[in-house]
């Protein structure tokens, strides 16, 4: 019994981050009001409170959790152990293929620049973007593949 609750809850949280998700992908934070988000959903206030504390904690777990699903693909494309510039150009076509296609990808990323300053979150993400991107073009320039005159900080930069 306490299996098939907690199987409800977890359905239930997901439909929440979801319809949240479609609703932050297609207007900003601010336009985005929690009767919205609940009407996608089809949940009551009750059910989003009993997952969420606020409209604010709602976007952070959807921030949260799409930048898990991408570290994970990062450190799946580099266990592929490509060259570097290839590593960077996949990842590169990784994001920009989840930023036209995938509805958590655009949210998290249209939050991260909407809620994300103010609380360190988007300094705190780019900031790992860089350092993984400046790791891989660190690379990328060992191997010849990128001009030992570029700096691998301002390719990282650039991409980020």
């Amino acid at each position: 019994m306490t299996d098939q609750v907690d199987r409800r809850a977890d359905t239930t949280r997901l439909h929440i981050l979801r319809a949240a998700s479609r609703q932050f992908a297609r207007k900003s934070y601010s336009l985005v009001s929690l009767d919205d988000i609940l009407s996608d959903a089809e949940v009551t206030k009750g059910a989003m409170y009993f997952h969420f504390r606020s409209k604010h904690a709602l976007a952070l777990a959807i921030i949260e959790h799409r930048f898990a699903l991408a570290h994970s693909s990062i450190d799946e494309l580099l266990a592929l152990k490509l060259s570097g510039l290839e590593t960077l150009i996949d990842i590169t076509y990784l994001i920009a293929v989840d930023d036209i296609g995938d509805e958590s990808a655009r949210a998290a990323l249209n939050l991260l620049e909407s809620i994300g300053r103010t609380n360190g979150l988007q300094a705190t993400v780019l900031g790992n973007w860089m350092t993984t991107f400046a790791m891989i073009a660190r690379r990328a320039t060992n191997e010849g593949d990128i001009g030992e005159h570029r700096e691998p900080e301002g390719v990282a930069r650039l991409l980020v």
